[in-house]
């Protein structure tokens, strides 16, 4: 092996070492997206209704991911998931190793410890999802129009047969386009500016970009569907996590460890800019391409692999440094040493126990739901069924046609104000619930006890001290109620809380126990919280959340106990990467 290969294997390394975790896609949208691409296959139609909600079945609903859908569908009923999650993990494998390649092509002396920090990012998007689909389009154009501007080479003709396939397959088709614009504007520059001769690359790379900016109107939805990026949040009545910035994630204390890697990135990145500008000449594409990538993680949470795939070699472009000195090598002898340390601690579990990362280091996809569903589908628990936004597309994932959900996570395929008027009212206001129990018919409601927004808490507290509502299920996850006539109807047995034994429950997770200690808090069960955040602290002493949980019941009980800040020193994440 060539020494030269060392740090790429490394980098590569470390990368499988982080994708080398369970995956929570079933707790997102994955549910939704193989009952859909069920239904397109065996029925050769794109439903452009929203087709599995009681409440809003006729809502209009752009579907950018329904290639995804089929694919992911015809391959779970024949090569299974497992295979899907090894697939997963090749892929993203393969855009991090064409962006090193991309890299190495700088020779910089600071790729190693440059690249460890801007892989990071690569961290908070690696589920099993449509975008995996976007990042291995946008790397795949990216090496295209580098071998084009150094080859001339013929495969810039693929470009609009890409964007075709990737505006049916995920909504972030225009950075594609993006990406060649920006090399357009990169050959105009400096043909305009700095009078460089760039023969006849610029008439075919702007053919091609018009064809690839025509092809993503080939979609069901044609010119709605090519401008529906742009349009999305028109009709958007609910916040998503991932689709916040970091600045708004910041103001309400969310605490995301990629947050600093971001600053950290961001800082390079002009820092690079910067640079560029005393070592060389300004290059139009290397600080465009550099900004892109950065403005797409600006732009929302979910952006922030763009900091590697796009921005990360136009970075060590900019840096320009290539000198091979005593300070270079030591540090990334320096960076090598810390990126095993940390890739072992992903790979052992230790990174996960000591956060309040939920994953494990296996290659498995969680169903936190699943026994929930087959307890509702077993007991056959009547219709309608009052959810949560967590929980819709596991619940149409098993459970359509013979139900309707109430909501799902598509905030898109719902009209704004039935978030705003009817969904987030009746959690604020139980009153508003129970007058919307009668217009609707609720008979069974479907809930994750997870759900700490402060309606969600409120609303929890209130049903499950109505007498009209019986708990007939409650695992780490999910709560279950039916109205009390059907529990005395279908003999079902009630639980009460007041009356839980810690003892009756097994599981091999700290976070089940923590799940259920907050949950207790929160509906002022606080000796029964107490013994579930005990259990879980027996089950991982060191784990910040049982601290944090064990904490916040003490403290609530008596301010002034000497014993609350030995918890609180360890609630916070004991690893800050």
């Amino acid at each position: 092996m060539s020494y030269r290969l060392l740090p790429y294997i490394l980098l590569l390394f470390f990368v499988l070492s982080f994708l080398y975790r369970s995956d929570f896609s079933f707790n997102q949208d994955l549910g939704m997206h193989l009952k859909l691409g069920e239904i397109i296959w065996k029925t050769h139609q794109v439903p452009k209704v929203n087709l599995f909600s009681y409440t809003n079945p006729d809502f209009p609903f752009v579907n950018h991911h329904w290639l995804f859908e089929v694919w992911i569908y015809l391959s779970s009923i024949t090569i299974g998931f497992q295979a899907l999650l090894i697939i997963k993990v090749i892929l993203l494998l393969f855009c991090a190793g064409v962006i090193l390649f991309l890299a190495g092509k700088t020779k910089s002396s600071l790729l190693f410890p440059i690249a460890f920090i801007f892989f990071h990012l690569l961290r908070e998007r690696t589920d099993l999802r449509p975008e995996i689909f976007s990042f291995f389009f946008t790397v795949v154009t990216l090496y295209i129009l580098e071998l084009y501007e150094k080859k001339n080479s013929k495969f810039i003709y693929l470009l609009p047969l890409i964007s075709l396939i990737w505006v049916n397959t995920h909504i972030y088709f225009p950075v594609g386009i993006f990406l060649q614009v920006v090399f357009i504007g990169d050959l105009l520059f400096r043909k305009f500016v700095y009078k460089q001769k760039v023969g006849n690359k610029l008439k075919p790379l702007v053919v091609v970009t018009s064809l690839s900016i025509l092809c993503t109107f080939i979609n069901p939805n044609y010119i709605a569907g090519a401008l529906y990026p742009f349009t999305v949040f028109n009709n958007y009545g609910v916040t998503i996590t991932e689709n916040q910035t970091i600045f708004t994630l910041q103001k309400i204390q969310f605490v995301n460890p990629d947050f600093l890697f971001y600053y950290l990135s961001a800082f390079i990145i002009f820092g690079s800019i910067y640079a560029s500008f005393w070592r060389i000449k300004f290059s139009f594409k290397n600080t465009f391409l550099s900004l892109l990538g950065l403005a797409l993680a600006t732009q929302s949470i979910r952006g922030f692999p763009y900091l590697v795939l796009i921005s990360l070699p136009y970075v060590l472009w900019n840096c320009s440094y290539t000198d091979k000195n005593t300070w270079t090598k030591s540090i990334t002898i320096f960076f090598a040493f810390l990126l095993l340390g940390e890739s072992i601690f992903y790979l052992n579990g230790v990174y996960y126990s000591m956060t309040y990362e939920p994953y494990t280091p296996t290659l498995a996809l969680i169903q936190d739901e699943k026994p929930a569903v087959d307890f509702l589908l077993k007991n056959h628990l009547p219709q309608q069924v009052f959810n949560n936004f967590d929980t819709g597309s596991y619940l149409i994932y098993r459970t359509y046609p013979q139900y309707k959900i109430f909501v799902d996570e598509r905030p898109e395929a719902y009209p704004a104000t039935f978030f705003t008027n009817t969904y987030v009212p009746m959690q604020e206001d139980y009153s508003q619930f129970r007058n919307d129990e009668k217009r609707f018919g609720f008979k069974t409601v479907f809930f994750t006890i997870t759900d700490e927004n402060p309606r969600a808490l409120t609303f929890l507290n209130a049903i499950t001290r109505d007498p009209q509502w019986k708990i007939v299920y409650l695992d780490y996850y999910t709560m279950i109620l039916v109205k009390s006539d059907t529990q005395k109807k279908l003999h079902l047995q009630t639980i009460d809380l007041a009356k839980l034994n810690s003892n009756n429950y097994r599981y091999a997770s700290v976070i089940a126990y923590t799940n259920l200690g907050t949950f207790l808090f929160n509906t002022h069960h606080l000796e029964l919280a107490k013994a579930f955040e005990e259990k879980a602290l027996r089950t991982n002493p060191n784990n910040p959340a049982a601290n944090k949980g064990m904490a916040y019941i003490l403290y609530f009980e008596n301010s002034k106990d000497n014993s609350v800040q030995n918890y609180v020193s360890k609630s916070e994440n004991m690893i800050f990467w």
